[in-house]
């Protein structure tokens, strides 16, 4: 408990000791924000012409809007406080790693794991992974995670309220970032299949309800200008290139790994409760199902370095890190519960 307090306490303070100071957060989402603030709706110049300067305009807006509403409350502007929405979407994501554990397994043995968690170091540095850095991997990594969290339990108990949240967590996980449209169709489709055959039928309703919801961002989304650096487009390298990017990637993949000024030991340790005996600790269902979206997502991600058509030595050190941080929670929560017995 003393441990995450003092995490907690540390990224307080950087909040409010700096403002926001990265491109990503400064561009990608508080440029738009603002303009939301000021103009109170996306049709403006700076949205719509596409002779105004405006990177990646067609970016999901969930962000945006959150900040904007932060502002409209402080009622202004303001690149320091608005990192403490940041703030609270972490300790929003910790909380639901920490009630995930804690359903199963002892709840000390919880605190132990999400204190682990809490204390990495990238979310206390001042680079892309910080817990208050502007960027939406976090905030994207919480609804991800509820997603897949809400899924199991539906599975488990078939809650109503659930069914509920559960296209309201798809929407998020979409309307945050691009990542989450193979994240939505992939945990979706792995959870209902895996289920048993009675529930399959009920994920209509709550499929349907997230379709309505997300055509409507795809509806208003199509008027802006698509200026984004990457979309979805078909391999089309030679056996050798598609070689030697995969090379690329494996190599920048397990130097991050072992990059302790970032993540510690939780990928060491991780690998380690991946492959510890199975006589000694059993993966329930539900841990495998978690490790197979993980799996799928980083697929997806390998499959979008393969297809980027500018460098990928830039654009690996980057990107890398905040991919990883997307499962970081769903990870703990899989190999916690081998601690269920």
């Amino acid at each position: 408990i003393c441990l995450i307090a003092v995490a907690i306490l540390t990224a307080a303070l950087q909040a409010l000791a700096f403002p926001l100071h990265m491109w990503d957060s400064i561009v990608l989402y508080g440029f738009k924000a603002k303009i939301l603030f000021l103009e109170q709706n996306f049709k403006a110049d700076a949205f719509m012409d596409p002779t105004v300067l405006h990177h990646n305009a067609d970016y999901p807006l969930l962000l945006p809007y959150l900040e904007a509403g932060f502002y409209r409350w402080l009622g202004h502007p303001d690149d320091r406080v608005i990192r403490l929405l940041f703030l609270a979407f972490w300790i929003s994501w910790l909380s639901l790693v920490y009630e995930a554990l804690a359903a199963r397994i002892r709840r000390d043995y919880a605190l132990m794991l999400v204190g682990f968690m809490a204390t990495l170091p990238l979310f206390s540095n001042m680079y892309m992974g910080q817990a208050v850095s502007g960027f939406a991997d976090i905030p994207f990594a919480f609804f991800w995670t509820g997603f897949i969290l809400c899924g199991l339990e539906i599975e488990r108990e078939g809650s109503p309220v659930r069914w509920g949240l559960l296209p309201l967590l798809a929407v998020g996980c979409v309307f945050i970032k691009g990542e989450g449209w193979p994240a939505v169709f992939v945990g979706a489709g792995l959870l209902a299949l895996s289920g048993p055959s009675k529930h399959r039928r009920s994920w209509i309703g709550p499929v349907l309800t997230a379709a309505v919801l997300l055509a409507l961002w795809l509806w208003a989304r199509h008027a802006l200008p698509h200026n984004a650096p990457h979309y979805f487009r078909l391999l089309a390298l030679s056996v050798g290139e598609v070689l030697y990017r995969m090379k690329l990637i494996a190599g920048a993949g397990m130097r991050e790994v072992v990059t302790v000024r970032s993540w510690g030991l939780f990928w060491p340790l991780a690998l380690l409760g991946a492959f510890w005996p199975r006589s000694r600790l059993v993966f329930p269902k539900e841990s495998k199902l978690i490790f197979a979206a993980v799996l799928a997502q980083s697929c997806v991600y390998a499959y979008v370095y393969l297809t980027y058509r500018d460098s990928l030595e830039l654009l690996l050190p980057i990107t890398l890190l905040r991919l990883m941080l997307h499962s970081t929670g769903l990870v703990l929560v899989a190999l916690g519960w081998r601690l269920e017995d």
